[in-house]
């Protein structure tokens, strides 16, 4: 079980704390793709102010040559003009042949710039830097599909797709060379013994089916759709049975005979209840290994954002920006929690009387960020990532969360005025104690000083810890009082939004 800082307990099963380094590194990279996307837009613009530019000067010029040589050059026939105005005529000649082609050569170089687009290899980075973050990685409350499937001569593969926000599909293919998951699965093993169901064969004939001699091949997981595919054989073209599970309210797993050929081969059936027990223990046994299923994932296969493909997208930055807005809730929390100032701390139970705990520097984050422009690190730092002391970072949240009341005016005449309505700011447990607060200058005596920014390779640091007896009774620990924090994931997203305006 994980924990926060203070000992409250964690909503996510997994190491959040990796979760977020990786999740920077990543936000950090599609902004870099940002960057050079937004480089060639400016080029784009300024060839095209240069352009103008440029125009607008042979233009002017033209109009000077005219206006210069106009005087001199011939009305009527040029056989019996004077020298001085032939030769004022093939001078304008030839100058507004000149400017023409210059008008035509800076007008191709403007259209050069705007059809120039971006490096495939620049673009390519994008699905790039998001596998790499999503295939160890996953975004908190991510929704799972899966469909599985194994022969005895090919082993285990499977087809995932995660609906990580409400915006953000992804789809993964991973492989299994070993474990659960690697090869067809004996049903001997997920049943507690011989399973013999009573099949209806027709004219109120019954028929018996052993499913504990047969091999699980295949797995479907969806939306409103759980089932199985039980076959004779760990081949394909064996014969089998394709179950699926009941939905409330069902009778009971629904079975439909499958030939070789994977047709159906008769009318579907229920399974009698001892059978249907049975066949939703086994599948109670699956569900307990779906995640390490869902841990095999290899490669990410596609990811679209609002329904376009991540690499079409015109600025990456929405894809950082949806990444860290599913991530700001948890930050905060982490951020007001966490006892050590300047660290985000986890903790996780290992028995009764020993806990280990993780933490990642905020420094070591922000230091992520330094090849980032400051307007793209404005998202990191609304979210809580910034290096600011946690009550400067408490304070501008309540000060959104609470505006300040305005001063009322006293009536014309009045003794006396009205004192305004101060807002209060809020204590957040540990905050009460301006000792804690990293402010730069040194600690109160006995407290433990915390590096600015960790060595490379040392991001994520885990401390182990273990309860020392105080006393002779055997009891030992230190009890914490959980500090009282508002859920403040609006104000949050207030920030965010006018950060990325």
């Amino acid at each position: 079980m994980y924990r926060f800082g203070d000992g409250t307990p964690f909503p996510l099963l997994e190491n959040f704390i990796e979760t977020l380094v990786a999740a920077v590194d990543c936000c950090v990279a599609l902004y870099q793709v940002e960057a050079r996307i937004e480089e060639q837009h400016a080029r784009v613009r300024d060839a095209g102010r240069r352009a103008a530019d440029e125009l607008h000067r042979l233009d002017a010029l033209h109009g000077l040559l005219e206006t210069a040589l106009a005087p001199l050059i011939a009305r009527g026939d040029q056989a019996g003009a004077r020298a001085s105005e032939q030769a004022a005529a093939k001078i304008f000649e030839s100058a507004a042949g000149i400017i023409k082609n210059s008008r035509t050569g800076v007008a191709r170089k403007r259209d050069n710039a705007s059809r120039e687009t971006i490096p495939p290899r620049v673009l390519e980075a994008v699905p790039t830097a998001l596998g790499r973050f999503l295939c160890r990685h996953q975004l908190p409350h991510t929704e799972w599909q899966a469909h599985w499937q194994a022969t005895g001569e090919q082993g285990g593969s499977a087809e995932l797709i995660a609906h990580a926000t409400r915006h953000l599909e992804l789809e993964f293919r991973g492989a299994f060379s070993d474990g659960f998951w690697a090869r067809p699965i004996p049903m001997a093993e997920l049943l507690d013994g011989p399973l013999v169901a009573e099949v209806d064969a027709g004219k109120g004939r019954p028929r018996q089916l052993r499913l504990d001699p047969t091999l699980l091949t295949e797995v479907q997981v969806g939306p409103g759709r759980e089932a199985i595919v039980l076959r004779e054989t760990g081949k394909r073209q064996g014969s089998g049975y394709h179950i699926l599970m009941p939905r409330p309210g069902e009778a009971g797993p629904l079975v439909v005979a499958l030939d070789r050929r994977d047709q159906s081969r008769g009318q579907p059936f229920y399974l009698d209840p001892t059978a249907a027990a049975a066949v939703l223990a086994a599948w109670r046994a699956l569900e307990r290994e779906m995640p390490s299923l869902v841990a095999g994932r290899q490669e990410l296969v596609a990811a679209r954002l609002g329904g376009r493909a991540v690499s079409e997208l015109e600025h990456p930055a929405q894809l950082a920006e949806t990444i860290l807005l599913s991530l700001a809730a948890l930050v905060r929390e982490m951020r007001v929690r966490s006892r050590v100032p300047g660290e985000l701390i986890l903790k996780r139970d290992l028995a009764p009387d020993r806990r280990e705990e993780m933490f990642v520097p905020r420094q070591v984050l922000w230091n992520k960020l330094a090849v980032l422009p400051p307007r793209h690190r404005q998202l990191f730092e609304a979210i809580g990532l910034g290096n600011e002391v946690t009550q400067e970072f408490v304070t501008r949240v309540s000060q959104q969360q609470q505006p300040v009341a305005t001063r009322k005016r006293a009536p014309q005449g009045s003794g006396s005025q009205e004192q305004p309505e101060l807002p209060t700011l809020e204590s957040y447990g540990f905050e009460r104690d301006p000792d804690l607060i990293d402010t730069g200058v040194s600690r109160a005596p006995g407290a433990t000083q915390k590096p600015a920014a960790a060595e490379p390779g040392a991001e994520v640091s885990v401390r182990h810890l273990e309860r020392e007896d105080d006393d002779d009774d055997g009891e030992s620990g230190v009890e914490v009082t959980n500090p009282r924090v508002e859920d403040t994931s609006e104000v949050v997203s207030g920030i965010i939004d006018r950060a990325s305006a």
